[in-house]
């Protein structure tokens, strides 16, 4: 509805008064509200509750076929998102959008994308391996939280950019070279969010102008010329496949993203490359197993939670409600982070 077609429909002499709704300047009335579930056809929830996001944007990282998967799991990972900005608002936190953005654009070359991760690398002091040292650097330099969730393995992760706070999704039932990557390429949208706002669907098997420069990003962020460069100059002779494969597993990254990462570098030769077999190029690491998967959430968000449920400002039902799991499941993960639950158990 226009503003002037709902104007009319509240009762409101112009639509000023409804821009002042909007804006904060005004209060809304009870019968005004009453009027507005009406004719949006909307519960009272969907105006009141602050656990909830409405209009914000995500932006998944998913299968191609994940459509159907992410509209279901989407209301739950908006409550998730909602309930961190919530909570760090009524603990006196005092959430902020990140400041920084890099100074890309869609008509950036890729070779520019690498640069400003190479640079990002170096300023962050990210170490020898990048991929390691990445969640806490982007929560303690931007305060975004990494939030670690259990979705479908056909959702890799998600960025969400909300008026006063960003934050990244990264699925836990993903591998570790995956998650890193998946958590590269999701800081680039934090960082270019207002030049160039993401899709609200990366699907990894179609690639837009904004995705390509984030998997750019996102290679240099974790492969960074002066951590390769000493590595490459060690290899001597060694076979190229074996030397990607154990060097990719000690960095974080696949076989096939450490070559090409090396063939945008221009270091591999012609005929070298010609010889290459993509099958060996694999991610050798044992099959994924429960207790090698990071744990839910953040220390943060557990920890306010659990500040959150002692005082009292949010009962025990509602946050097994909103984690989607039981008050047991409440309970194990507050001993996973080393916490007794502050409710009877």
């Amino acid at each position: 509805m226009s503003q002037e077609a709902l104007s009319g429909a509240l009762g409101f002499e112009n639509r000023q008064v409804l821009s002042n709704i909007e804006s904060g300047k005004r209060k809304l009335g009870v019968d005004e509200l009453l009027k507005l579930m009406q004719l949006l056809r909307k519960e009272l929830e969907y105006f009141t509750d602050p656990l909830r996001l409405v209009g914000e944007a995500i932006s998944w990282r998913a299968n191609v076929k994940a459509q159907n998967i992410i509209s279901k799991y989407e209301p739950h990972a908006g409550g998730i998102v909602a309930a961190y900005r919530a909570f760090a608002k009524q603990l006196g936190e005092n959430p902020s959008a990140p400041h920084v953005q890099l100074s890309l654009r869609k008509r950036s070359s890729l070779e520019e994308a690498e640069s400003a991760a190479e640079k990002l690398a170096a300023d962050w002091q990210l170490s020898d391996v990048p991929a390691r040292a990445l969640p806490n650097a982007i929560e303690q330099r931007l305060g975004v939280p990494v939030l670690v969730v259990d979705a479908s393995q056909a959702i890799s992760g998600a960025a969400s950019k909300l008026q006063d706070l960003s934050v990244i999704l990264i699925n836990r039932n993903e591998p570790e070279y995956r998650r890193n990557y998946d958590l590269a390429h999701e800081l680039f949208h934090i960082l270019t969010w207002q030049a160039m706002p993401p899709d609200p669907l990366d699907a990894t098997e179609k690639k837009s102008r904004v995705e390509t420069l984030a998997d750019a990003f996102a290679a240099a962020l974790l492969m960074p010329r002066s951590v390769l460069n000493p590595l490459w100059s060690a290899r001597g002779k060694r076979d190229l496949h074996a030397w990607i494969n154990a060097t990719a597993r000690e960095i974080g990254v696949s076989g096939q993203a450490l070559f090409y990462r090396l063939k945008a570098l221009g270091w591999i030769a012609t005929e070298e490359e010609l010889r290459i077999d993509f099958e060996r190029l694999k991610w050798h690491g044992r099959e994924q197993r429960e207790s090698d998967k990071p744990q839910l959430y953040s220390p943060k968000f557990v920890e306010m939670l659990h500040r959150m449920l002692d005082a009292g400002w949010i009962s025990v039902r509602r946050a097994a409600v909103l984690l989607n799991c039981t008050v047991e499941d409440l309970v194990d993960l507050f001993r996973s982070y080393g916490k007794k639950a502050p409710f009877p158990s």
